[in-house]
């Protein structure tokens, strides 16, 4: 998942500006990778019974808001005609921001559980 975030960043870095339509096409990707990985992750732990799974589903739960939110957030920003470098690059930021938090908060979790 981390390595498609990391493909979103490279994209909004490239030299001499952003295309949006590379960024919404890596947007999703991202997308459409993290549901799918869930999905088959939580087909898994139901079909292992894994413990704590309630736990790991609301992780999971609260990775999607974050997602969803600024899957919306950049298609407002993607129908304008005129799209603010430093309004999308923040955007970005706080994606990037959260989906670590997000990310390192499920590892870690699951870390614990297996020490």
């Amino acid at each position: 998942m981390m390595d498609y975030v990391n493909e979103l960043s490279l994209t909004i870095s490239k030299p001499g500006g952003v295309d949006m339509n590379d960024v919404r096409n890596a947007i999703s990707v991202l997308a459409d990778y993290t549901k799918t990985h869930f999905s088959y992750e939580e087909k898994y732990m139901r079909k292992n019974k894994f413990p704590n799974i309630v736990e790991h589903l609301k992780v999971h739960a609260d990775f999607l808001v974050v997602l969803d939110d600024f899957m919306a957030r950049f298609k407002k920003i993607y129908n304008q005609e005129v799209v603010s470098a430093v309004e999308l690059k923040r955007l970005l930021q706080k994606l990037f921001k959260d989906i670590q938090a997000k990310y390192l908060k499920h590892m870690l979790a699951d870390k614990k559980k297996y020490e």
